[in-house]
């Protein structure tokens, strides 16, 4: 069963990563602007530039540390990802 306050939680900390190490207002601006620099954009998409492409990163870091690795986990992880990933391209129509 998908708990929807894990898929909030987790879309809800990837934009807070994407705006917070994005926006040229923040102090952490110039961190976000490093590690885009020096990262390919292979790697810097799913950690910092694509909310959407984060979620495989982000969802799996978090459920793997908050549920162990069963069968039917596994599965559920694979289905919590596209989730997220769904609400996180819902958020990005809405924020734009």
């Amino acid at each position: 069963m998908i708990d929807f306050h894990f898929v909030f939680l987790v879309s809800f900390f990837i934009f807070g990563i994407h705006y917070l190490l994005g926006q040229n207002k923040t102090p952490f601006s110039w961190l976000g602007y490093q590690l885009e620099w020096h990262l390919p954009e292979w790697m810097a998409k799913p950690v910092l530039t694509c909310p959407i492409c984060m979620a495989s990163i982000y969802t799996t870091i978090f459920y793997w540390f908050t549920h162990e690795i069963t069968f039917n986990n596994i599965i559920e992880w694979a289905v919590i990802a596209v989730v997220v990933a769904g609400v996180n391209r819902v958020l990005l129509n809405f924020i734009n």
